[in-house]
């Protein structure tokens, strides 16, 4: 007997849903439906043939990040930061693909009196030096004369570039 097949139903981040959406979302990991002037640059566009599409814009991006910058976009709520890492993942976003510096403004609040100084301070040092964030960046290099800059411990931090700055080997006495 041949299966019928079934047809999958969207759904749709809560905070994001709304029967007045004009814009949908479509992140790696499901969708997120939402109006947003972030996108009036590709929506400005001329239509195909003559004709607007309702396609989801495909975001190659996991919920974990989209998410985040959306609320920070609509000042939303937002949820507690559980890793320096999803902040990153967050402000690459906010810097390289979407060119929103309201959230990279936000999120650099939230770095300045942060857990992550005691925490993950070298890769908090990583984004300060990056986004040039003089005072974050001495503060989180003064969190790292403890730790043994030589160990695996600290390899899996990426490096990025950054404006000229103190490397942290530089930041340690021999």
């Amino acid at each position: 007997m041949p299966c019928a097949p079934t047809l999958l139903t969207p759904t749709y981040n809560e905070a994001f849903s709304s029967s007045e959406a004009n814009i949908v979302l479509e992140s790696s990991e499901g969708t997120l439906r939402t109006t947003s002037g972030l996108f009036r640059t590709i929506l400005s566009l001329p239509p195909l043939n003559g004709r607007h599409t309702h396609e989801p814009i495909p975001i190659h991006h996991p919920d974990t990040v989209i998410e985040p910058i959306l609320r920070l976009m609509c000042g939303l709520a937002m949820c507690p930061w559980r890793s320096i890492d999803e902040l990153e993942a967050v402000l690459t976003l906010a810097e390289i693909s979407w060119d929103a510096p309201g959230p990279i403004s936000s999120l650099h609040i939230v770095l300045s009196g942060s857990k992550w100084l005691t925490t993950a301070p070298l890769h908090l040092y990583v984004l300060a030096a990056h986004f040039t964030w003089p005072a974050e960046a001495q503060r989180a290099s003064t969190h790292t004369l403890a730790l043994d800059l030589s160990s695996p411990a600290h390899a899996p931090i990426p490096p990025r570039p950054c404006a000229p700055c103190t490397p942290t080997s530089a930041l340690h006495p021999a």
